[in-house]
C-alpha cells in the first residue's frame, strides 16, 4: 500500500511533464532590471524590449519582447553608455518559496510514508508524524526557496562594447526559447 501511495505522489509531481505538446511555446517573462551607466548612475525598471543596440525600460511590468512594438514612453539605453545590466525574473522569490515548500513537504512526507511501518520512540501514528515532520520540512523548504529565489540573477557586464551587448542579446534569445 505504501508503494502505491508513493507512486501516486511521484505521478502527481510529474503530471505536467506528461502532457504532449505539438509545438514549443514562447515564454512570456517579466524581468526586473538594474542598469548602471558609464556615469555610475543606476536605473531600475522592467525590461520591455531590446534591439541590436538599445535596451528599453518600462516603469511598470511588461513582458519582454524582441518584436517591434510601440516603444514610446519607454526609457532607452544605448549600449555605448551601459556599464552593466542586472536581470532578475519578476516574482522569483515567490516562485522559490512555492517550489521550496512543495519540495520540502514531499521529501519529508515520502520519508514518513517509507518509515511508517517501523517502530518509533514516541509511538506516533502516520498523521502525527506528518504534522510534526512534514510541516516543518515544508517551512524549511520555503525558507531555502526564498533565499535561492532572491539570490538568483544574471549580470551582464557590457562596458559600452557592442560584442558584449550582442552576447547579452543571444543569451536573452536562449532564455526566451
Amino acid at each position: 500500500m505504501k508503494s502505491v501511495k508513493i507512486l501516486l505522489q511521484i505521478l502527481i509531481l510529474f503530471n505536467s511533464s506528461l502532457i504532449a505538446q505539438d509545438s514549443l511555446q514562447k515564454r512570456n517573462i517579466i524581468f526586473k532590471v538594474d542598469i548602471n551607466d558609464i556615469h555610475l548612475t543606476m536605473f531600475k525598471g522592467y525590461l520591455a524590449a531590446m534591439n541590436d543596440s538599445v535596451i528599453f525600460l518600462s516603469g511598470k511590468p511588461l513582458k519582454f519582447s524582441f518584436a517591434n512594438r510601440n516603444l514610446s514612453g519607454l526609457q532607452n539605453f544605448d549600449y555605448h553608455i551601459i556599464e552593466q545590466v542586472r536581470l532578475q525574473r519578476k516574482a522569483s522569490v515567490g516562485r522559490g518559496i512555492m517550489f521550496g515548500t512543495i519540495s520540502g513537504f514531499v521529501i519529508v512526507e515520502t520519508y514518513v510514508l517509507l518509515t511508517s511501518g517501523q517502530q518509533n520512540t514516541y509511538n506516533f501514528n502516520t498523521l502525527q508524524r506528518t504534522i510534526f515532520l512534514a510541516v516543518p520540512g515544508a517551512i524549511l523548504g520555503g525558507i531555502v526557496g526564498a533565499i535561492i529565489g532572491a539570490a538568483i540573477h544574471k549580470t551582464f557586464v557590457i562596458n559600452g562594447i557592442k560584442q558584449k551587448f550582442k552576447e547579452m542579446k543571444n543569451e536573452m534569445v536562449k532564455i526566451l526559447n
